[in-house]
């Protein structure tokens, strides 16, 4: 069977669209780790969390951002980002176990995850998305979550660059 060239032709400017966005994609996941990189190494006007996390929340574009670790079979918060007062402890379920272990995970709808559906950051419409990896503070694993009042405000893309990302502030 011969393609037609109409069809060659909308093969080829799909292929280049996909190629184009993948460009984008790169682009700005480079970017952003450039400026996380160039806040670490730079003169620290206060904490390291206070210096990169309205960056990471920028490129993210998340409302919050959290810094989450195990303590006494929860995680506590440990700092916190664009939430006016941090919230209760979080329950350490099988998702958050997974991030602990080195596992990247989005949280679509914390409404639907019958563990969260009751902490107060979700009931208060503050947490209803999220994007998480896991980090290592000081020789101890955290998990550093990046969250939204949208539902599956996350997708691939932001699992790939928050994981990238929580890999940097490693270092």
């Amino acid at each position: 069977m011969t393609a037609y060239p109409d069809e060659l032709m909308s093969e080829a400017l799909f292929d280049l669209h996909r190629s184009k966005v993948r460009e984008e994609r790169q682009r700005r996941h480079a970017e952003a780790a450039l400026e996380v990189t160039l806040a670490m190494q730079g003169e620290p006007r206060g904490t390291v969390w206070d210096d990169v996390s309205p960056i990471l929340r920028k490129h993210l574009h998340a409302d919050a951002l959290w810094l989450l670790v195990p303590s006494e079979g929860a995680l506590s918060v440990n700092q916190v980002s664009g939430v006016s007062e941090p919230s209760a402890d979080w329950p350490l379920i099988g998702s958050f176990a997974r991030c602990l272990s080195g596992q990247l995970i989005v949280l679509g709808n914390a409404m639907e995850v019958t563990a969260l559906a009751h902490h107060d950051a979700v009931l208060g419409g503050v947490v209803r998305s999220g994007v998480c990896a896991p980090v290592d503070i000081g020789g101890g694993a955290a998990i550093l979550m990046a969250t939204s009042h949208t539902p599956y405000a996350f997708g691939p893309g932001r699992r790939q660059l928050v994981g990238r990302l929580a890999s940097l502030m490693e270092a």
